[in-house]
Formats: structure tokens, sequence, C-alpha cells
């Protein structure tokens, strides 16, 4: 989906368009979602081009020393120097998720499969990608090319939280990630495709599980 001109006004921020998309109606006719599309695909971009890279991410997480079975985990509460700009880039890349997630639903209740299926597949390639960096399983052999960084398995948890805020954020990278497997699961039932369905449901449930 294009990104609206407007995007490239100095007068727009991440913050302006919060703003607006709060005085939206919460039941909205079709010209108020059509409005909440725009705001949130702006939104995105925004939050895209500010976005930390996710190879960033995981290098600061390995400096702290934190570590579950071989592989990386985002803490954001780890002690040492780089523990602030941790928590913001962490907490900057999930606001993009979650917004991807609210873009999401906007595209599915317009029946925009195609947009909808390539910002859950991203959703999911960023919770992979901060969250764990979980083992390649035989479900890539089974997929479209568009699909390869999905596994059965799901990402694993970080070890337990030690603090509130690390409990909160783990639980929002979960959700985001769920919710982008039931919206994919919701498309491929739609297409008839019932195998690959299957699999985003398994997915899911094995992910709410090990919670």
């Amino acid at each position: 989906m294009s990104v609206p001109p407007f995007v490239s006004s100095p007068l727009y921020d991440v913050q302006t368009i919060d703003a607006l998309l709060a005085r939206l109606p919460r039941v909205a006719g079709p010209k108020e979602q059509e409005t909440r599309k725009h705001l949130l695909a702006a939104k995105v971009s925004l939050l895209s081009q500010s976005a930390p890279p996710y190879a960033v991410l995981r290098a600061a997480s390995a400096a702290t020393g934190k570590h579950a079975q071989g592989r990386d985990t985002l803490n954001p509460d780890a002690s040492g120097s780089n523990s602030h700009l941790l928590a913001r880039d962490s907490d900057r890349a999930l606001d993009l998720c979650e917004t991807r997630c609210e873009l999401v639903a906007c595209y599915l209740s317009k029946a925009e499969m195609v947009l909808a299926e390539s910002e859950a597949l991203q959703v999911i390639a960023q919770c992979k990608k901060v969250v764990k960096l979980p083992a390649r399983s035989s479900l890539e052999q089974d997929t479209p090319a568009s699909h390869s960084t999905t596994t059965t398995s799901g990402p694993n948890l970080p070890p337990p939280p030690q603090t509130a805020q690390q409990s909160v954020h783990a639980a929002r990278w979960i959700r985001a990630y769920t919710r982008a497997l039931s919206a994919l699961e919701e498309i491929d039932t739609q297409r008839g495709i019932g195998s690959r369905a299957e699999r985003w449901r398994k997915m899911r449930e094995g992910t709410m599980a090990k919670r």
C-alpha cells in the first residue's frame, strides 16, 4: 500500500498520528476505517525509518551475556552501559510490530488479503528475530519462499523475567506474534489452503502452550 504524501510533512510524527488515531470513533464507518488504515500505514512507514536493525539489537543483547540455549534473546533490562539504548530500541521495534498488527486487522476488514499477508509475515519475522532465533524446521520445505521465515515451533520465550516490565514486554511480543499467526490462518482458510492454515494454527497454539 502506498503511504499518503502527508507523511513527508515535518508536521507529522508518530505522536501526531497516535493523537489522530485516538480521535477516531470506536464504531467507525467506511470513511473512518479508510482514514485509520492510511494513518496506520503512515505510522508503519515512520517507525520503519527509525527502527534499529535487528542485527544490532541481537548484538547488543549478546553483549550483556544473556543467552538461552546458545541463541540470543532480547533483554531490555539487562545490566551494562548499553541497557538504556537496548530498552529504547526494543520499545521502538515492538511499537512497529504492534502497529503492523493493527494494520493487518484493517486490511482483513476490507478483504485486502495480499496486503494483510505481507504485513503479518513481517510481524512474524520481527518477533522471531527480536525475541529469539528459533531453529529451522521442516515447515520451510513446504511453504513458499515468502514464508521461509516461519517454523512450526514458533519463537521461544526468554528466560523467566525478573521484573514486571520484562514480563509485560515479553507478553506484548508474544501477543503480536500470535495475532499475526491468527491472521495468516484466517487468510489461508479463506483462500481454501487448509493445510497451510492448519500449520499457522499449530504454531499459534504451540506458542501459547509455552507461556
